[in-house]
């Protein structure tokens, strides 16, 4: 098996052909030539395809060879994109939506598909010395995530606290949107 072979079928890497030919479109400033620009690759096995079945009892997602695209012809209009195949095998297609591998495309035309970025790091500020925050996570440091804003500051009270209960709801909320 190879490296490729092992890439999640959903992947969000995965895009629709049907987008990936209007992105082209900047390059033809055609849905047709950026098709067969497209089915080049393809046929080569310089961007690899996934195909999704729309029928119920057939297999919802599965890697199309290049040989596939040897057989079958892709064809793009301005609402709709075809994969044509010889004549007795036209009618299989059309329940299949066709995917092309993002990291193939930013390989092939990364004018087109740059690399996309790589998230950013979240960098995680001490709060404030007497601040909700602060006394919250100075209360429970291990467990403030099962507690409620309310007993929090019942505690927090009661050792000299002049916060509001609203300051602990908003420090919690915002506590919470932090990563583990």
């Amino acid at each position: 098996m190879s490296d490729f072979d092992a890439r999640p079928l959903d992947d969000p890497r995965w895009l629709p052909i049907h987008d990936v030919i209007g992105l082209l479109c900047r390059l033809t400033d055609n849905r047709r030539l950026a098709a067969r620009d497209l089915h080049a690759k393809l046929v080569t096995g310089d961007v690899h395809a996934m195909r999704r079945c729309l029928h119920p009892a057939l297999a919802d997602r599965e890697l199309v060879p290049k040989s596939f695209w040897g057989d079958n012809e892709l064809d793009s209009w301005s609402d709709r994109t075809f994969v044509r195949g010889p004549f007795e095998d036209r009618r299989g297609n059309r329940y299949f939506i066709f995917y092309a591998w993002r990291s193939d495309l930013e390989r092939v035309w990364p004018t087109v598909f740059p690399p996309a970025p790589a998230p950013a790091e979240q960098k995680i500020v001490a709060p404030r010395p007497g601040s909700a925050a602060a006394w919250i996570l100075d209360l429970h440091p291990n467990d403030w995530r099962l507690q409620s804003a309310g007993r929090i500051f019942q505690e927090a009270t009661a050792r000299g606290c002049t916060r509001t209960k609203r300051s602990f709801e908003r420090a919690l909320e915002k506590l919470k949107l932090l990563p583990d």
